[in-house]
């Protein structure tokens, strides 16, 4: 294997590796938290304000990387990338309005 192959295993193995990592805490997090009873009103009114201004975040973001990817690369495989995660971004969006719009 190439030094190149090596390199780009690593880092989606540590990418990997982090995620994979990151789900496990967030588990076990919840877990300590729902047997503490700190899952009261106070708690879901500061996760859910913490998850709009993330996604606001998130939104602003991928505009502004579109921006840079048009003015580096031009349309390249990099902007289609990003628009593709952009659209999935707000149909997920979509997707979870109307579920949670149905629901109440």
């Amino acid at each position: 294997m190439s030094p190149e192959l090596v390199n780009r295993l690593t880092g989606i193995g540590g990418i990997v590796g982090g995620l994979l990592l990151a789900l496990a805490i967030m588990f076990l997090a919840k877990g300590i938290a729902s047997k503490q009873h700190s899952m009261d009103e106070r708690y879901l009114y500061c996760l859910t304000k913490a998850k709009a201004f993330s996604w606001k975040a998130t939104t602003i973001s991928l505009a502004l990387a579109w921006i840079i990817a048009i003015a580096v690369d031009g349309i390249s495989l990099s902007f289609f990338i990003i628009t593709a995660l952009f659209v999935l971004h707000n149909v997920s969006y979509l997707a979870a309005n109307l579920y949670y719009s149905a629901r109440n």
